[in-house]
């Protein structure tokens, strides 16, 4: 009644109440567990936009699109009944954020497998390149205060272990 779980059972909440039962006051968090609402937008998500498992670069180009231009969240809450302008709790709004870009980068990665010469490099690779140092300069620091000559010490022997054959 409390909209608390007792014991190991989870309560089951159907998509058509669940805007009734946000106008009544309760949580959205409560009502739809963190684990199922990513579950849904990652449905919704397939279902706006499909699955890339064949695709040309054509294909992964038109999915991008139209993954930048939709509102994950948005389209979520038009899926349960809910107000488009109710602002969701963090958890659930992150969970759609991040889902909408693990998805993108996904198809970057997938894109470049396709077509590597159409990507350019990234911009700390376009950098230009300082000349190489002198041989004699890169001595002279790597040596700098350290001793002329090198000190070895005799092996470490541990108690009760056999010397070396």
């Amino acid at each position: 009644e409390d909209g608390k779980v007792d014991g190991f059972g989870k309560p089951a909440v159907y998509g058509d109440i669940v805007a009734s039962m946000v106008e009544r006051g309760y949580p959205l968090e409560q009502l739809i567990p963190q684990g199922d609402w990513e579950r849904y937008i990652s449905n919704i998500l397939e279902a706006k936009i499909g699955g890339m498992r064949k695709a040309s670069v054509a294909d992964i180009d038109a999915a991008t699109k139209a993954l930048n231009k939709i509102d994950l969240a948005g389209e979520a809450k038009r899926e349960i009944g809910l107000d488009p302008a109710m602002a969701l709790p963090d958890r659930m709004q992150q969970a759609a954020d991040d889902l909408k870009e693990a998805v993108g980068e996904s198809y970057k990665a997938f894109r470049y497998k396709l077509d590597p010469t159409s990507q350019t490099p990234m911009p700390s690779l376009l950098k230009p390149k300082a000349p190489p140092a002198a041989v004699k300069v890169v001595e002279e620091e790597a040596t700098d205060g350290t001793p002329g000559k090198m000190v070895v010490m005799s092996p470490l022997r541990l108690k009760g272990t056999a010397a070396p054959r």
